[in-house]
């Protein structure tokens, strides 16, 4: 049953990064000072040994993106971020970290984010979906 949904939910990323890979970037010369107020949807984490969903689930936060950093208590880790500003105005981005990759994707007012995490010598996969409402100055 662990496998089921371990494969259940590498098909989702995978799709979902072959959907990202087929929208036409325009990269922006700057995506600085943007802010959006989430609400978490749902979120999951996934490893060979099992699955955890979190104790308290919906939680707010506050996702501020200046100039190739992301900033969101307990969602984004890394330092930079290779962000694009899609044609369609949608965000999208990336990040490599020695124990971490990341892709996260704006659009419609949803932000989905996935990381790849190596914990304790295991990969754990970690997906978020938050719906956000963005901060006008």
């Amino acid at each position: 049953m662990k496998k089921f949904y371990l494969c259940k939910l590498c098909l989702i990323v995978f799709g979902a990064l072959l959907a990202v890979q087929n929208v036409t970037a325009k990269t922006a010369p700057h995506v600085s000072n943007i802010a959006f107020e989430c609400k978490e949807i749902d979120r999951i984490s996934i490893s060979p040994e099992g699955q955890m969903q979190p104790a308290y689930p919906g939680r707010a936060l506050t996702v501020k993106i200046s100039d190739g950093s992301v900033i969101a208590n307990g969602v984004f880790f890394s330092s930079t971020y290779a962000i694009d500003r899609l044609e369609n105005g949608d965000l999208r981005g990336t990040s490599r970290e020695k124990n971490r990759d990341e892709v996260f994707y704006f659009h419609g007012g949803f932000l989905f984010h996935t990381a790849i995490v190596t914990n304790q010598g295991s990969k754990v996969i970690q997906s978020q979906i938050l719906s956000c409402t963005e901060d006008k100055p």
